[in-house]
C-alpha cells in the first residue's frame, strides 16, 4: 500500500476519536433538560471517555500481545461504533454513562495503537503525520459540534438519535480499515522497566503538562456554551462560537508543529500559547460584549491548538532512544488524560457550588500560569522538534 493510502486511513481513523465526546458539548442543556441533570452529573459525559483514555492507556501493551495492533484498530471501532449506536436505545442516564464507558474505552485503545501505527510506517515524519493526526480529530470535532443542533432538530429534539448517528461513521472507518490492512504488524514487546520511569521527575513534568492542557481544552469545550449563555449570549449563537472554536483550533493543531520545524523553540512556542490562553481568560473574565468574546474563543482555540501537538511531542524530544519514547508516551498520556478527565467534573461542581460560570474563566487563568510554569522547567527547548 502506498504512502498516501496509509495517510489517508490514519486521517480515517483519527477523525472518530472525537466524535463520541465532541458530539455532547452541543446538546448538554438539552440532555440536562431531559434527564433533570446536575451540572456535576453532565460532566461525567466527557470526564468518563478522557479519564478511560488514561485508564485504559496501561492496556495497549496487552492488547498488542493478544491480537496485534492493526487487529486492536479494527476490533475497538467496531466497539465504539457499536457502542455510539446504542446511545439511541440507552438514552436515560445510566444507559448514557454505559455508553460512554465503552466510548472511552476503545478511543482510549485506539488513540495509541494508531500513534504506534505511525511510529511504525512513517518513523522519520512524526511530526507531520500528527498534525495530520490532529487536524482530522479537530474535523472530526468540528463537524460533531457544528451538526448536532440540525440533527437534534432534524430528529424533533430526540438527541438520542442525534447521538447515535455518528456510530455509522466508526462502523465503516472499521470495515475499511481491515479491508485494507490485513497483513500483521509488529508487536513491539512489552517494556517491563516502567516502574523505573516512574521514578523519572522529567516523567511526571511532562504528563502535568499533558493533563493540564488536556484538562483546559475539555473543561472548556465542556462549559463555554453554558459560559456565553450566562452572558447573554443565545444558543445559536453560542454553538456556533463553539464550532468556531473547534475550526481554528483543529488547524492551529496542523499549523504550528509546522511552524515549530522552521522557526522557534518548544519552549517559546509553549510561551507563545500560554500568552493567548491568558488573555482570552481575561476576557472571558471581565467582558460581555459579543466582539470581546469571540476574540477571546479565537486565542483559546490557538492556544489549545497548539498544546495538544506540543504535548504529543514532548515525550519523544525528550527521551533517548526510541523504547523509551514508547513508555513516556504511554505514561504520560495515562496520567495526563486522568487529570484532564476530572477537569470538567471540578468545574461542574464549583459551578453547583458557586452557581457562577466564573470558575471557569479562573481555572483558564490558572492553567495559563501553570503550562507556562511547567513548559520553562522542561528541556524541550534545547531540541528542535523534527
Amino acid at each position: 500500500m502506498t504512502q498516501k493510502k496509509m495517510v489517508c486511513l490514519i486521517f480515517l481513523v483519527a477523525f472518530n476519536l472525537r466524535l463520541g465526546i465532541s458530539s455532547v458539548p452541543p446538546i448538554l442543556s438539552f440532555i440536562q433538560g431531559t434527564l433533570g441533570l446536575s451540572n456535576f452529573s453532565a460532566s461525567l459525559l466527557t470526564s468518563i471517555p478522557v479519564i478511560c483514555m488514561g485508564v485504559l492507556a496501561f492496556f495497549v501493551s496487552f492488547v498488542q500481545r493478544r491480537i496485534g495492533r492493526n487487529n486492536g484498530i479494527f476490533v475497538f471501532l467496531l466497539l465504539l461504533g457499536l457502542a455510539t449506536l446504542s446511545r439511541g436505545l440507552l438514552h436515560n442516564f445510566v444507559g448514557l454513562i454505559i455508553t460512554t464507558l465503552f466510548i472511552g474505552c476503545s478511543i482510549a485503545l485506539i488513540g495509541p495503537l494508531l500513534s504506534g501505527f505511525i511510529k511504525e510506517i512513517f518513523p522519520a515524519k512524526a511530526g507531520l503525520l500528527i498534525g495530520v493526526y490532529s487536524l482530522s480529530m479537530g474535523l472530526g470535532s468540528v463537524s460533531a459540534s457544528s451538526l448536532m443542533l440540525p440533527l437534534t432538530r432534524f430528529f424533533n429534539g430526540q438527541w438520542w438519535n442525534a447521538l447515535a448517528i455518528w456510530g455509522g461513521i466508526a462502523l465503516i472507518s472499521g470495515v475499511i480499515w481491515k479491508l485494507s490492512i490485513n497483513e500483521p504488524s509488529g508487536v513491539p514487546a512489552v517494556n517491563q522497566q516502567q516502574h523505573f520511569y516512574l521514578k523519572d521527575l522529567k516523567l511526571w513534568k511532562l504528563a502535568m503538562f499533558f493533563g493540564i492542557q488536556s484538562g483546559v481544552f475539555y473543561g472548556f469545550t465542556t462549559w463555554i456554551t453554558s459560559g456565553l449563555a450566562a452572558k447573554g449570549i443565545s444558543q445559536v449563537t453560542s454553538i456556533t462560537l463553539l464550532t468556531t472554536f473547534t475550526a481554528v483550533q483543529m488547524l492551529s493543531s496542523f499549523l504550528i508543529p509546522a511552524l515549530m520545524d522552521k522557526t522557534g523553540s518548544t519552549k517559546q512556542w509553549i510561551t507563545r500559547c500560554c500568552f493567548c490562553l491568558f488573555i482570552s481568560a481575561l476576557m472571558l473574565l471581565f467582558t460581555d460584549k459579543l466582539f470581546m468574546l469571540i476574540v477571546s474563543i479565537l486565542l483559546a482555540a490557538v492556544a489549545t491548538g497548539g498544546f495538544f501537538p506540543i504535548a504529543m511531542l514532548l515525550p519523544i524530544q525528550e527521551s533517548q532512544n526510541a523504547s523509551q519514547a514508547s513508555v513516556y508516551a504511554s505514561i504520560v498520556q495515562a496520567f495526563g488524560y486522568i487529570i484532564g478527565g476530572i477537569s470538567p467534573m471540578l468545574i461542574g461542581s464549583i459551578i453547583d457550588l458557586t452557581n457562577s460560570m466564573t470558575s471557569l474563566y479562573w481555572f483558564l487563568l490558572i492553567g495559563a500560569g501553570l503550562l507556562l510554569l511547567v513548559g520553562n522547567l522542561l528541556e524541550g527547548d534545547k531540541q528542535d522538534v523534527k
